[in-house]
């Protein structure tokens, strides 16, 4: 699943709660400064 606001982390999160799903673990990704450099998009 990707995200792409980090606010939108807890609210994923939250919106598990009621079914009883457990989060075991969240990653974040973030560009290094190289992709960024070399990449236009960002």
């Amino acid at each position: 699943m990707n995200i792409d606001e980090e606010n939108e982390i807890a609210e994923m999160i939250r919106a598990f709660s009621p079914y009883k799903v457990d989060v075991l673990r969240v990653e974040v990704e973030e560009p290094s400064l190289e992709d960024i450099f070399l990449d236009e998009s960002y």
